[in-house]
């Protein structure tokens, strides 16, 4: 019965690890540079401030307060419920979870509410500056009651899909990226089809069904109401929990109900596929588009490239995501790439208010950043994954005892996981295509970046490589590769905000964001509007000192990598002269 002795052994066994007391000092940081930032963008003068002021200063700061609270439940719920289920499979431990007087519903619930309780922790973690901004007067209590109800619910919500994800999925790290994966498409893809709507006027008898999924179920809208409370309003907030709590309890007894059908038929699935379904579903996992290559003299590169299959799964949320990128991709290209083509070609005339190609321009802008960091994501988990995937499927022994040198298996490895997001790349380049063709980008900027893709994707692999070699885990891995790249492109901004007060900032600072660099590499042809960027802003240089950095990292812990390899096999190191000739 409910609790039961698993729910207690999570809560003891997170309780213990010293990653969650490093997450939560790390949002506490962030909580805290939020409110910092909030209250350096205006200067709060309390001696001479109206009751008016006060009000709009603790709005301000429950606002604020309120999206990082948010934010975190997104971003948290999904790797610390999804691997639940799925790292008892991957131990080969879960058998004996079914195998004990436990039901189902002890082991699933009972993980579902440890891991609940523990990320509520970090939601409540504001409630004590919460409850002093009261004190000002300017946050209504109805509006912290809806907010952190509908935190709750939300993260209900969350964890019921990933413990859902976690009983059907044999690996932590596949569970976590599927996870992510329904995250991105939930948010993003009701945003694309009303965007898409309103250029293609046949895609709006789609709108009723946009409206249900964006408005009564996406989270979002709470933090964006600008806490103005109102009888409709409430009653639109208050269906919303509802309905994620009936869809998270939803989620939760489906995977109660179905946890150990899954592990006999995954057991099962175990031999050859003989029934006529499997066999097709068999089919479909398998197929490709390009036809593998003899294995010739680099084994490692030919099972990389040709034989690193994605699960059946894996292949349908690609395309439950990548779909709605695409078709968005496809019908606004045309639809400023014909804006372009009558200002450079035709007549001059445009559709909207922009002129053509600088509009094409920003759209190639966005587009490029948003496919680059998909790319760059699949490459850091595919990376991640590369070393400690073969010692969680009882490989690495096989691999380690083979005459291969380390530079043919590192290389290989970082080459395959590299070639897992060549779809993304694809669509990088076709977005690159129109805006060349119309001269709405400079092509010298496109040269650019493109020597900056190579470098950049060569940084990522390289680190997810290497932490694949130190860690246990994928999950580890994966962790560790992501909040690493998520720093060194980004994050580390945080600490130089105080540098940016006495005027704009130097670009050396955003050098090691790459996002901002392809964001200025690609400025646009002579005679484009540009308005985005510094005038002191240089952007070969800035594109140089970027690339210099980030190759002479990659080249460093690529090296370190051989190193590691030959350290993980327990190999005695030799000179070339030593080893016999057969295995130089």
């Amino acid at each position: 019965m409910l609790p039961g002795p698993v729910f207690y052994t999570e809560l003891l066994t997170t309780a213990r690890r010293a990653r969650y007391y490093w997450l939560r000092f790390f949002y506490c940081l962030i909580l805290l540079f939020s409110i910092w930032s909030t209250y350096q963008s205006r200067s709060w003068d309390f001696d001479a401030m109206s009751i008016r002021q006060i009000s709009s200063f603790a709005t301000s700061m429950f606002t604020t307060i309120a999206w990082v609270q948010v934010l975190a439940v997104i971003a948290l719920a999904p790797a610390l419920v999804a691997g639940t289920i799925a790292d008892e499979s991957q131990r080969k431990t879960l058998h004996y979870l079914l195998s004990s007087r436990l039901t189902s519903g002890e082991i699933v619930l009972g993980k579902l509410l440890a891991r609940i309780l523990h990320i509520a922790v970090f939601v409540a973690l504001g409630a004590p500056i919460v409850s002093m901004l009261t004190l000002f007067g300017g946050v209504d209590p109805t509006i912290v009651q809806l907010t952190y109800l509908g935190s709750f619910t939300l993260l209900f919500f969350i964890a019921g899909l990933s413990i859902l994800i976690s009983t059907y999925t044999a690996r932590p790290r596949d569970a976590i990226a599927r996870t992510y994966v329904f995250m991105f498409a939930w948010f993003i893809t009701p945003a694309l089809a009303r965007s898409l709507s309103s250029i293609y006027p046949p895609a709006s008898y789609l709108d009723p069904y946009i409206a249900f999924l964006d408005t009564w179920t996406n989270p979002l809208p709470l933090v964006a109401i600008n806490f103005a409370t109102g009888g409709a309003l409430v009653r639109m907030l208050l269906w919303m929990f509802a309905l994620q709590v009936i869809y998270g309890a939803f989620f939760a007894a489906w995977a109660t109900w179905r946890l150990r059908p899954v592990y006999r038929a995954r057991q099962d699935s175990i031999g050859a596929a003989t029934s006529r379904w499997k066999r097709l579903l068999e089919r479909i996992r398998s197929f490709r588009i390009i036809k593998p290559r003899p294995c010739g003299d680099d084994p490692i590169v030919w099972k990389e490239l040709f034989f690193r299959r994605a699960s059946l799964a894996s292949k349908i949320l690609g395309a439950i995501v990548l779909g709605p990128l695409i078709v968005y991709f496809i019908g606004f290209t045309i639809y400023m790439a014909s804006d372009a083509w009558n200002e450079i070609y035709g007549t001059g005339a445009t559709n909207g208010s922009m002129s053509g190609r600088s509009g094409l321009h920003s759209f190639t802008q966005f587009f490029v950043l948003s496919f680059y960091s998909l790319a760059g994501l699949a490459s850091a988990v595919a990376a991640a994954g590369s070393f400690t995937s073969e010692r969680e499927r009882d490989t690495w022994i096989s691999l380690a005892a083979t005459p291969l040198e380390p530079k043919d298996v590192v290389y290989g490895k970082m080459l395959g996981a590299a070639w897992s997001a060549r779809w993304i790349w694809l669509l990088i380049a076709l977005t690159l295509i129109p805006g060349m063709i119309t001269f709405s980008l400079s092509w010298i900027g496109v040269f650019l970046a493109l020597c900056e893709f190579c470098v950049y994707v060569w940084f990522i692999v390289a680190l997810g490589t290497f932490l694949s070699l130190q860690s246990k885990t994928t999950s580890r891995a994966m962790g560790l590769t992501i909040g690493l790249l998520v720093f060194m492109n980004g994050g580390y901004l945080f600490c130089c905000v105080p540098l940016f007060r006495n005027g704009p900032p130097d670009e050396l600072v955003f050098t090691g964001c790459s996002p901002a660099v392809i964001f200025y590499t690609l400025f646009p042809a002579e005679g484009v509007d540009y308005q985005y960027v510094h005038p002191r802003f240089n952007p070969a240089g800035f594109c140089f000192i970027s690339v210099i950095g980030y190759g002479v990292l990659a080249a460093i812990l690529t090296a370190t990598s051989l190193l590691a390899y030959d350290r993980a096999c327990d190999r005695p190191r030799r000179d070339d002269d030593d080893r016999p000739r057969s295995t130089r």
